[in-house]
């Protein structure tokens, strides 16, 4: 089925791949990875991606000017990801936190309180100047009472 939505500025291919589950990068969130049993951060997966690692299952043309875009599954990712030996994972982590210093920004984890529940829930992100921009969204300030980092 070829032809392009104009008005979902999509081929109807890339409509088709979103019915079957695939998604450009930019529409996987966090959520959706952990719901799916990915056990890393959203970044992190991202990474893999653009490091050619998580490879691509299709690629369609979207947006005004037609651009390829690739889709990915997150099906795949967790299957390579759990068919790994340890050793590879571990490999796989340390290339990662080696390039996570961006831009000005530090590489950070941790974990904050919950203000409402009293829960520590952790984190990871990049930290620039007061501000830690969470990998899963969102952004927390470091000068807050009940956050604590590395």
């Amino acid at each position: 089925m070829g032809g392009y939505d104009k008005s979902r500025s999509m081929s109807n291919n890339a409509k088709k791949a979103f019915k079957k589950g695939l998604k450009p990068l930019y529409k996987i969130t966090n959520e959706e990875l952990k719901k799916n049993g990915w056990p890393l951060t959203l970044s992190f997966a991202r990474w893999l991606a653009n490091k050619g690692i998580w490879k691509n299952e299709e690629w369609h043309h979207t947006g005004h000017n037609f651009k390829c875009t690739n889709f990915y599954s997150i099906d795949t990712l967790t299957d390579f990801w759990y068919n790994l030996s340890e050793e590879n994972q571990s490999e796989l982590k340390k290339s990662y936190s080696n390039t996570k210093v961006v831009s000005g920004g530090k590489a950070v984890s941790g974990y904050y309180e919950d203000k409402e529940t009293g829960e520590k829930l952790e984190f990871s992100g990049i930290l620039k100047g007061s501000t830690i921009y969470l990998d899963e969204g969102g952004t927390k300030k470091i000068n807050g009472k009940n956050i604590w980092y590395s």
